[in-house]
């Protein structure tokens, strides 16, 4: 896969990115109750070529917007006021379809071993720790992208198959009965 390669604004260092093109139309949903973390995580997905960013610093708004809002991946801190990251993913998990793949990937400054077997257990999907690296966490978005239109693709693919047998057997039967 061919990479780009753009200036970063902030360090003048040269960051790999996914091209744009790949996932043009991507909802990423960023929940942190840091506005510095916010702004800084929507200005490297600016950079990278994502541009339908959500972000949220009241928790209390996450869990709808993650289960009703249908992102394509939320980056998700853990310690926050209101609500923190493992009360949010207990609820996404109790209210969400268990046929929907949204990728969560916990962001955050707590990277004892305790905090990431918890988040892992209630349904994260993958750590990055802050402060992050930029190019690290562009690749991780860009990776569970790719898992999420996967498993759209085949959640798609399975409905239509789904669709393909009712109608075959309904002729098989129908043919049966003409018989």
């Amino acid at each position: 896969m061919q990479t780009l390669e753009k200036s970063d604004i902030q360090t003048g260092s040269k960051m790999r990115t996914a091209p744009s093109w790949e996932f043009p139309s991507a909802r990423i949903l960023v929940i942190d109750d840091n506005e510095y973390n916010l702004k800084l995580a929507r200005q490297v997905l600016l950079f990278a070529g994502y541009s339908d960013i959500r972000i949220l610093q009241d928790a209390r708004q996450a869990v709808q917007a993650i289960v009703y809002d249908a992102p394509d991946l939320v980056l998700l801190d853990v310690h926050m006021p209101y609500m923190d990251g493992y009360e949010i993913l207990e609820e996404v998990h109790k209210r969400s379809d268990p046929d929907k793949f949204v990728p969560i990937l916990m962001c955050t400054s707590d990277n004892s071993l305790e905090a990431r077997q918890r988040a892992l257990n209630l349904g994260a999907n993958d750590f990055i720790t802050k402060p992050f690296e930029r190019t690290e966490m562009v690749l991780r978005v860009r990776n569970f992208l790719r898992m999420r239109y996967m498993h759209l693709s085949l959640f798609d693919e399975n409905v239509e198959l789904e669709t393909r047998v009712k109608i075959r057997t309904q002729e098989m039967l129908q043919a049966r009965t003409e018989a």
